[in-house]
């Protein structure tokens, strides 16, 4: 009856290392007004979108040649989010209104003059063009007008794709080499693949955040995906089997170039690749600068778990297991913990901690005998910083 074996494969955080090849470079401010969502075109040419205060109509599109000037693109939105460029070559943006119900996508000539493309799509935030057609991914963030995937065709057509329960602010968005879409969360750092033609999600991993401050944007490049951790200043290597690593950013709000391991950020959020898929370009909500990092083919070493502010050492054992095991980790401070356990599509299963717990070694035994074959998440938060692990339970 019993004769399940429990395998954990920890998708934690990885802290830097050896990380010396992964190089940080500010190329666009301080105080460039970029700070959102970014593009390139096929020319190498960056276009990067303030979102600023959508009561002000202060959104804007900032063009960034190669040789480093920055100039004024398009403007005229209440607020500028996600930015993508069609297979026609024309950049399309999303206006994020004040009134949510009104946001609206505009494609973009070679001037940066705007035409409405579509109609109004509520809480439009990320977008995303499918490889293989002129199908417009778009990522509705609101929980009131979203919370939700829906597809615009280009004869002006919206349709729901996917409205899951998961998804908690989706904004990022990334299709993979064969074709899989992947879509982030902005309020809690969980990565998705999205299954059955949107039907449904799997869990991929969960990037450490703060409280509503989890996953800014995210790109596909080289095999991996890259998201930026916009709550702890971080950017983060997600593999396609859920395998999470910090390749840049100490975790201290700041603008520091540098080897990965001593880089700083501030508010991380806009990413994108290079053609070449051997670089990436982030933008920092805080400061309006855009960095480029370069060396990220040449990653080679990972180190041991990341300790998020006060956890370190999360474990477990034994591993395998047949009945129980036995979750553990390291506090440095007292800290009001929740140790939860959910399904691979976020369903939670059982509470094994809510409670504040003293400095020092905390052991907490879990049954999995009843179990049904599958993938589990266990999730750690204290004081608002998360990491989770993977559970694979099998008979």
């Amino acid at each position: 009856m019993y004769s399940k074996f429990f395998t954990l494969i920890v998708a934690a955080v990885l802290q830097l290392q050896v990380y010396c090849q992964v190089v940080v470079t500010t190329i666009a401010g301080p105080n460039s007004s970029i700070d959102d969502a970014l593009a390139m075109d096929q020319f190498g040419t960056l276009y990067g979108s303030h979102f600023g205060n959508p009561s002000s109509g202060a959104g804007t599109v900032y063009k960034i040649e190669p040789n480093g000037n920055i100039s004024e693109f398009s403007t005229g939105y209440s607020a500028c989010n996600g930015l993508a460029f069609g297979h026609d070559g024309q950049l399309y943006v999303v206006d994020f209104a004040v009134n949510v119900a009104n946001s609206q996508i505009y494609k973009l000539d070679s001037l940066g003059n705007k035409s409405i493309y579509g109609p109004k799509i509520p809480g439009a935030s990320g977008i995303i063009f499918d490889p293989m057609s002129d199908t417009l991914f778009v990522s509705q963030y609101t929980s009131s007008q979203g919370n939700q995937i829906s597809k615009l065709s280009s004869d002006g057509n919206v349709s729901l794709y996917c409205g899951a329960s998961e998804l908690n602010g989706p904004v990022g968005m990334a299709f993979d080499n064969d074709h899989n879409l992947y879509v982030a969360n902005f309020n809690n750092g969980k990565i998705f693949k999205v299954l059955l033609n949107g039907d449904s999600l799997a869990f991929i991993a969960e990037v450490p955040h703060t409280t509503n401050w989890g996953v800014g944007f995210m790109t596909f490049a080289s095999g991996y995906l890259y998201a930026t951790g916009i709550g702890v200043h971080k950017i983060f290597r997600i593999s396609l089997e859920g395998e999470v690593i910090a390749i840049a950013g100490t975790g201290t709000p700041a603008t520091t170039d540098g080897a990965g391991d001593v880089a700083q950020f501030n508010r991380p959020n806009g990413i994108i690749t290079n053609a070449e898929q051997d670089k990436l370009y982030v933008s920092d909500y805080a400061t309006k600068s855009v960095r480029e990092i370069t060396g990220i083919l040449d990653i080679t070493s990972i180190g041991n778990l990341e300790s998020n502010d006060n956890i370190k050492q999360l474990n477990c054992f034994p591993n395998p297991c047949d009945t129980y095991t036995t979750i553990s980790y390291k506090l440095d401070a007292d800290c009001n913990t929740d140790l939860q356990v959910f399904t691979s599509n976020g369903k939670p299963i059982q509470i094994l901690v809510s409670s504040k717990e003293k400095c020092g070694v905390q052991k907490h035994a879990f049954y999995t005998g009843e179990l049904a074959s599958g993938i589990y998440i266990g999730k750690l938060n204290c004081n608002g910083i998360s990491q989770s692990i993977k559970i694979l339970v099998s008979h």
